[in-house]
């Protein structure tokens, strides 16, 4: 049995889990420890996993019917936790290793472009500025959308090889935490993508809310052409995406998809003539600006944490993020400005 506890919930945007999870007590839930999303999604919102023995009882106070067993006790697959709390980046890198980053505050709009070309291959080091890069536009008011992208024919050829081979197991194994930055971020994240788009390449693209293509798009996770199987993310969201035969197709032959094909599959929004690209991302970005951005935020959260649990655990989730909303100051603007058929003026609040 596994308990879960809430701690440190953003203050921006705070979102009660009622029965299901509490911060003022730790209510056990049944969950096998596999299905812990030592993922994005639980540490989104920072749930703490806390091993336990018996389940909470109305009758019996969850605090004398909850037991914390200590780390020697847990068993072997609680071992692989992540490793206390980071600490979020608040500054942007001073030198980014193959990217820069370009703001339009004036836009409210913020771009990270990788910038190696031909292929725009992800180093180590990039993979862990790019974290850092996310986390810190996160924390910037001036900045509504994010918009990945990439200078050149093509997106990502995947990541350097070489650096695998260079690298401690511990470091590797924290790669996924690096490129799931964009789904722990909380703001609309948008992925404008052309030619090859591969590897850890692909696997940053999803993690992004949208993704939008050229039709000159290759998909591919080829790591088992080198004896390996993708390490930050790309099987596993995948097969959440797309089902588990389609992406068995992807990872077992390591097989290539063409965005008009990913657009059928569900894994793009659109895919459109490379001509067009840089529109249909524009036009995104600015219709995303026009909403609530406490909104955006918490229906991000709901949908990233609901996606992995049972329907009736993701109803709750998503009504107390509803009854939280009532309170809030954007709520009672986008009421007022439709009864007064004016376009409303969010704050955030």
């Amino acid at each position: 049995l596994i308990g879960f506890h809430v701690r440190n919930i953003d203050s921006r945007n705070p979102i009660s889990l009622g029965h299901t999870l509490s911060s003022s007590n730790r209510l056990p839930v049944k969950i096998h420890p596999a299905q812990l999303a030592w993922s994005a999604s639980l540490r989104q919102l920072d749930i703490v996993p806390v091993l336990g023995q018996c389940m909470h009882s109305p009758d019996k106070p969850s605090a004398q019917y909850h037991r914390q067993l200590s780390p020697r006790q847990c068993p072997r697959e609680l071992e692989i936790m992540p490793k206390g709390e980071q600490t979020l980046s608040t500054t942007l890198p001073d030198n980014p290793d193959g990217f820069r980053i370009a703001l339009d505050t004036s836009r409210e709009r913020a771009d990270i472009v990788l910038q190696r070309p031909p292929l725009n291959i992800v180093t180590m080091p990039q993979r862990e500025q790019l974290r850092q890069t996310f986390e810190a536009l996160d924390r910037d008011e001036r900045i509504r959308v994010i918009v990945l992208r990439a200078e050149g024919e093509h997106f990502s050829s995947g990541g350097n090889i070489q650096g695998f081979l260079e690298s401690t197991p511990e470091s590797v194994s924290d790669l996924a935490t690096n490129i799931a930055a964009p789904a722990r971020c909380t703001k609309p994240v948008v992925a404008a993508i052309r030619g090859y788009c591969f590897g850890v390449g692909f696997e940053l693209c999803l993690a992004c809310d949208f993704r939008l293509c050229s039709e000159t798009t290759l998909f591919a996770l080829p790591e088992q052409r080198i004896a390996q199987i993708p390490g930050s993310g790309g099987s596993i969201r995948l097969l959440h995406m797309i089902g588990i035969q389609r992406t068995k197709d992807m990872t077992f032959r390591s097989r290539r998809v063409s965005g008009s094909e990913a657009k059928d599959w569900g894994m793009v929004l659109d895919c459109v003539d490379d001509s067009q690209l840089e529109t249909a991302v524009d036009q995104l970005v600015d219709e995303l600006r026009t909403f609530s951005p406490l909104s955006q935020r918490t229906i991000k959260r709901v949908l990233n944490a609901a996606q992995n649990t049972t329907l009736e655990a993701g109803i709750e989730i998503e009504g107390n993020a509803y009854g939280r909303l009532r309170s809030s100051n954007d709520f009672r603007e986008g009421v007022e400005s439709f009864h007064a058929k004016r376009k409303p003026d969010f704050k955030g609040s």
